[in-house]
């Protein structure tokens, strides 16, 4: 199973997180505290999951969520507060820190421990989307029903027009070099044929992350492919391979805001068109030297009018976007 999310990011800061605890074996339960740079996650303090009864969400973006694939095998999410983040700024290390406070004999072993963060400072001057998929999406090179040999996730509400860059990124666990999958964009493969890969030298299989550009395929609506199939994948196949979050990222360029101005009798009519959701300004001068504020808002229409009462006295105007 794999779920999907969607986020999109003006040119502001803003920055979100997820803390993967990737393939944790239990018995039971597993009970334990997570800390992202020294202070405990607000929604891991303690975290609880495991078990046929367990009662955490499933792809809810603002709460931990818990993906059990069998075996004692889970995926755990657990979102983090941006704040909490060391960035280009502050510092460019995070340190997590997991503890294991189950109060069994469960040995809280783990696979990965993953930090996906989305940061956009807000002196780029562009616009970023970004969508994120997340589950136990577990594939099997001979599978028995109802296991399956490829999982698909679907972006959509994507906005390709005027893309400049489009990232496609890919987590996958029990990756294995020499043993081969495929990754596909839209049709289009991305990479060779061995996409997850793992040092055996460290341990028979791992974590693996990827990551392609796409902005020659992005659509409005994009597919992408997980596969282990035999007969489309070249032997050696991976047995079993858990591709488990997938990110989509484009960028495109702000618009620049257009002003129009419409003479009436005694008022001139101002016309803004420009993008949702972004604070345009619109400023006024008698000289062009020195400019005073006229009006402010959000854009949320894309056009919005101001009216101007007329004067005998030349009057220019510009517009600043935020």
């Amino acid at each position: 199973m794999m779920n999907l999310f969607h986020r999109s990011l003006p040119a502001v800061g803003l920055l979100v997180a997820q803390l993967c605890l990737g393939q944790v074996p239990g018995l039971i339960n597993y009970q334990g505290t997570v800390a992202v740079n020294g202070t405990n996650l607000p929604t891991a303090n303690p975290f609880v999951f495991g078990a046929t009864t367990d009662m955490n969400a499933l792809f809810v973006s603002d709460a931990p969520c818990a993906y059990g694939s069998g075996y004692g095998v889970w995926l755990v999410t657990l979102p983090v507060p941006g704040g909490m983040l060391r960035t280009s700024t502050n510092g460019s290390t995070n340190t997590v820190t997991v503890v294991r406070t189950t109060p069994d004999d469960f040995d809280g072993r783990m696979q990965h421990v993953t930090l996906v963060a989305v940061y956009q400072s807000s002196a780029l001057t562009n616009e970023f989307d970004y969508a994120l998929a997340e589950g136990s999406g577990d594939i099997y090179g001979i599978p028995t029903p109802p296991e399956v040999n490829q999982r698909r996730v679907v972006f959509g509400g994507v906005n390709p027009t005027n893309a400049t860059a489009a990232t496609l990124t890919a987590l996958y666990t029990y990756g294995h070099t020499g043993e081969n999958d495929e990754l596909f964009f839209n049709g289009a493969q991305l990479g060779g044929d061995d996409i997850a890969q793992w040092d055996i030298s460290v341990a028979d299989y791992g974590p693996s992350v990827v990551s392609f550009g796409v902005l020659a395929n992005l659509a409005a609506t994009n597919t992408v492919n997980f596969t282990v199939a035999i007969g489309v994948v070249p032997a050696t196949t991976e047995p079993d391979l858990r591709p488990q979050f997938a990110a989509l990222a484009v960028l495109r360029p702000i618009l620049a805001p257009t002003l129009t101005i419409t003479v009436q009798t005694n008022q001139a009519s101002l016309t803004i068109t420009g993008e949702s959701n972004y604070t345009y300004t619109v400023l006024s001068s008698t000289n062009l030297l020195n400019w005073n504020r006229a009006a402010s808002l959000v854009n949320s229409n894309s056009v919005s009018q101001w009216l101007v009462p007329a004067t005998n006295t030349a009057r220019f105007f510009r517009v600043l976007a935020q």
